[in-house]
């Protein structure tokens, strides 16, 4: 067996390593379809399966899971974001010029019902907002030739007040799913090593056959006689909503391959600069759960992350010398 694929797997299997989520259901997935293949026609392989199983079975029920909760994360935010945007726009818009129908802007019933006009119902975090909504409908009660209008304020505030809870509960959910699903990525961790212990024993005498119950690509194989290339530098990396980072600044040489594994709930950009300062000419958009490798151009130094989005971002970055 060559040794690079063995000291890659110890460092992959190993509970210190990385939190890399996709690539632990990639390569777990290929190689107990593989196991199971095998198992047929050799018999002695069935225990070590067996025990991977279930190891296997929690994290790929919980990675599911994990995905699940974000697509439904995201899901409720769009929708506060479209229930905001039209009461920004057209909502708002409507509800004041009906007040105004019956009580003239510098009117005393109109400054106890929009005392700040439209702005606290287009600007402000999203709490600030729906309170408003819910003060106008509270307002509106004293009013009983405009109770049509505050049943319709009141129904919207409801609404937007229950898309929220829900986006909230979920955002609960998700804020405990990383550290489960770390636990159960090592613990599969720790199966996947025995097994391949086990495996060793097996096929001591025909080695190459363990290597072929793995895909060498979650094994990041560059092909030729070095099989899998070890990392100058990696790190993990959190970033704020709307916010960006600096990585690896005057460490970067020419050619050298950066991977970037989106591990977090949001879209991020990322590029590479000769000084902070300058524009990005070439910029790397990084999806959900997506790997990328970005190949550093001649001159450049450094490493720019952005999320620009309203959610936490988090990023797995791993640096590569040059060919």
């Amino acid at each position: 067996m060559n040794e690079a694929v063995w000291i890659y797997l110890q460092n992959t299997f190993n509970n210190r390593t990385k939190k890399n989520f996709k690539l632990m259901y990639l390569l777990s997935t290929d190689h107990i379809d593989r196991l199971r293949r095998r198992a047929l026609r050799e018999p002695r392989i069935d225990p070590l399966l067996q025990y991977l199983v279930p190891y296997y079975d929690a994290y790929i029920a919980y990675y599911r899971k994990r995905q699940l909760d974000t697509r439904n994360y995201r899901m409720n935010t769009l929708t506060i974001e479209r229930l905001l945007a039209e009461l920004s726009s057209s909502l708002i818009r409507t509800w004041d010029v009906s007040i105004q129908v019956q009580h003239p802007i510098t009117s005393i019933e109109y400054q106890i019902l929009l005392p700040r006009g439209r702005a606290p119902f287009q600007t402000g975090a999203y709490e600030m907002r729906i309170d408003a909504v819910f003060v106008l409908a509270d307002s509106l009660q004293r009013f009983s030739t405009l109770s049509s209008l505050e049943q319709d304020v009141r129904l919207f505030a409801q609404q937007i007040r229950d898309a929220r809870g829900a986006q909230q509960g979920i955002e609960e959910e998700e804020s405990g799913n990383g550290g489960e699903l770390e636990r159960l990525r090592a613990d599969l961790a720790d199966a996947l090593h025995y097994v391949f212990a086990g495996l060793l024993q097996i096929y001591n005498k025909s080695l190459g056959v363990v290597e072929e119950l793995y895909e060498m690509q979650y094994l990041r194989s560059t092909g030729g006689a070095k099989l899998v290339e070890e990392a100058l530098s990696n790190l993990s990396l959190s970033l704020a909503p709307n916010s960006r980072e600096r990585v690896w600044e005057g460490e970067l040489e020419m050619d050298q391959r950066l991977v970037l594994t989106n591990t977090g709930a949001a879209v991020i950009t990322a590029y590479t600069l000769a000084q902070a300062a300058d524009s990005a000419q070439t910029v790397h958009h990084l999806q959900l759960d997506e790997s990328m490798s970005i190949i550093v151009p001649a001159g450049h130094r450094l490493l720019i992350v952005e999320n620009s989005t309203e959610f936490l971002a988090e990023v797995v970055l791993e640096q590569y010398p040059s060919a």
